[in-house]
């Protein structure tokens, strides 16, 4: 089946800013076309059988931000079809949660939240149980298909229909766990199936194993046959041993023991079916076990005398996972502009401390001759709330006769110290004009300061102040050189 075509939406990074503009409570997007594949295994199963469901998924066809979803779906109804066991994953990225993989018995969607814009580069899988059945109207042997499908993807499951008609035998044990609740357990207990004649009472004893909890209140008795009945509820038990005198059914809910009794003259010519359910303890666990022995004699054949009947339920797998990119690093470097230490004032080390947007970020990092002056902050968050992160660094303290100028160049911070020593130059302006006896002296002169050659200031001196003139405070170096 071929995917739907997905309206354009426009590209949500702002590259001026370099930011990311997507606002958490946005309207969502079917973004199941970034579906890489989608299998199941086994693709050939018996009805009532379990397949594995394995999907994989990147931003090949578009980024995926808050409110996206991806869908898969599957046949659902009619003959042959499949049903989704109900469960619901978180999806982390490091701790991070990022959305859910909500499976319910007709689809399976992943759900995105606000988080999923900070991250980039994401990929992600999910892996989720479907029941195949097929209901085909025949008694013998049929084989069906349905599909499952999302983006673009479609894979095939077969089911298999038995043969049915066979005979069946005395006693059995099984178990199945619903699709509509994998909290419990369902366990069946299925006596004398051919309605027949017994030669002695019947005796089962019934253990259950580690992981789930036995629901005293969950007994659903059905009898078939000469003497029909059914009873559920939480008198269930006590009900069924009214009805049938010198029947019980003991239960220990601490041990997980359940002992059923049967008198022969209860047994003859009747069905039994013993319905009760566990609860699910341990979900991480692969399989639920339940024992069985039985003891029961069939009319003109050898009596069984506690053989085995044990049986395993498969627990529901669903599992998915998220990963992406939302990680950044920040160098910093310190360059010295002091001629080489010519003044001897330069630290042996120097403090310098992250930001982030404007706010402390961590401890104080010493930089000195030992680490090249340099340090690189790792695995640092790249974004937060949809927006990139701005990083900053500061110097603790500049040194005395220091000034500090920072450049950045990327994720690289330069934070250059130059020596600030300064000197004064001053002077008289002096005449040899015989105290002005021509009158041609100005009233006022101009004197220029040249550093190496280009002017960098100028005053205006005359009598009032004795013809002299001072510049202060000025550069002795620039770029560790010496200032002429």
């Amino acid at each position: 089946m071929s995917g739907s075509m997905l309206s354009e939406r426009p590209n949500s990074v702002n590259n001026s800013s370099n930011s990311v503009n997507n606002s958490s409570n946005s309207v969502g997007h079917d973004v199941s076309s970034n579906i890489t594949s989608l299998t199941a295994s086994p693709e050939s199963i018996n009805d009532g059988g379990k397949t594995t469901v394995r999907v994989n998924f990147d931003e090949h066809a578009q980024k995926i931000v808050s409110g996206d979803t991806i869908t898969v779906n599957w046949n659902n109804s009619g003959t042959v079809y499949g049903q989704g066991y109900q469960k619901n994953i978180d999806l982390n990225i490091r701790g991070v949660n990022v959305g859910t993989l909500s499976v319910t018995t007709s689809k399976a969607v992943f759900t995105f939240n606000s988080n999923i814009n900070d991250m980039e580069n994401v990929t992600g899988w999910g892996e989720f149980d479907l029941e195949g059945r097929n209901l085909a109207n025949t008694s013998d042997e049929n084989t069906g298909s349905f599909s499952i499908y999302s983006g673009g993807q479609q894979t095939y499951v077969s089911v298999k229909k038995g043969k049915t008609g066979s005979k069946s035998p005395f006693y059995y044990k099984t178990g199945d766990m619903l699709p509509s609740d994998t909290d419990h357990v369902r366990w069946f207990l299925n006596i004398n199936n051919e309605k027949g004649y017994v030669s002695d009472r019947i005796y089962i004893k019934d253990q259950i194993q580690p992981g789930q909890t036995l629901d005293k209140g969950s007994f659903d008795i059905t009898i078939d046959g000469y003497r029909p009945n059914h009873f559920y509820g939480s008198n269930a038990i006590e009900n069924f041993e009214s009805a049938y005198p010198g029947s019980s059914i003991t239960v220990d809910v601490s041990t997980g023991d359940i002992t059923v009794v049967i008198p022969q003259d209860q047994a003859q010519l009747n069905k039994f079916s013993i319905l009760y359910r566990t609860s699910v303890d341990d979900y991480n666990q692969p399989t639920f076990e339940n024992h069985s022995q039985a003891w029961y004699t069939e009319n003109n054949r050898p009596a069984v005398e506690g053989k085995e009947f044990d049986y395993s339920v498969s627990n529901v797998n669903a599992n998915g996972g998220v990963d992406g990119k939302n990680q950044t690093k920040v160098s910093v470097i310190k360059e010295w502009d002091d001629n080489n230490n010519s003044a001897r004032l330069r630290p042996d080390s120097i403090k310098v401390q992250l930001y982030a947007n404007g706010l402390l970020t961590g401890k104080a990092v010493t930089l000195n001759s030992a680490n090249n002056w340099q340090y690189t902050w790792s695995g640092l968050v790249k974004n937060a709330k949809g927006s990139r992160i701005a990083y900053t660094v500061k110097e603790v303290s500049i040194p005395n006769g220091y000034r500090s100028i920072t450049t950045v160049n990327g994720n690289d911070i330069v934070i250059k110290n130059i020596y600030n020593q300064t000197i004064n130059i001053s002077g008289t302006k002096t005449w040899n004009d015989n105290n002005n006896q021509d009158g041609i002296r100005p009233s006022s002169i101009t004197v220029n300061l040249l550093a190496n050659g280009r002017q960098v200031a100028s005053k205006t001196v005359s009598a009032s102040d004795n013809w002299q003139y001072s510049f202060d405070n000025l550069a002795a170096y620039a770029n560790g050189q010496k200032i002429t």
